[in-house]
């Protein structure tokens, strides 16, 4: 999968250059920490999206979405914080990070679906499994465990005796 194909990765390219626009205009004593901040959590989207992308699978890919979604949701804070100082007006930027959240989101759900069906099934037939198995010793049929061995009852003789005489 190509990321320049992904509208998610579009949409937080252009995330990035208007948040390096409104940033520009942040004052200069804040260069090298809010700015720099902002500026860092708005360029790890996109690139978290193109690294997910060209990773082989698709838990590591949904692993890096993921991460795209944490660096949206730092920059989102960042914003509200230079919004409160008065450094910005960063309404216009909120709703593209809502966009792009959304549209990484939905590609996430996409990208996993594929993995949440095949571990469904596996914790379906290993409920299935355990469900029969205890029904039938409810019932007072002998049955065997998991592994496939009859279980055997124990009687008084069968303790084992530990120092100082407990069980």
């Amino acid at each position: 999968m190509n990321h320049k194909d992904l509208q998610a990765w579009k949409q937080a390219m252009l995330l990035v250059e208007e948040v390096y626009k409104v940033s520009a205009g942040f004052p200069r004593s804040e260069l090298y920490g809010l700015t720099s901040q902002v500026r860092r959590a708005a360029v790890s989207v996109p690139s978290n999206l193109s690294e997910g992308a060209a990773r082989n699978g698709k838990k590591e890919f949904c692993n890096f979405l993921g991460i795209s979604i944490g660096s949206l949701a730092e920059l989102e804070t960042q914003l509200i914080i230079a919004s409160r100082l008065g450094y910005a007006e960063v309404t216009d930027l909120l709703s593209s990070i809502n966009i792009v959240r959304a549209l990484i989101i939905g590609l996430r759900q996409h990208v996993s679906r594929g993995c949440w069906i095949s571990l469904c099934i596996t914790i379906i037939s290993k409920i299935s499994l355990f469900t029969s198995h205890f029904s039938l010793i409810r019932h007072g049929k002998k049955v065997k465990d998991i592994r496939g061995r009859s279980p055997r009852s124990r009687g008084v003789g069968d303790r084992k005796e530990v120092a100082g005489g407990g069980i």
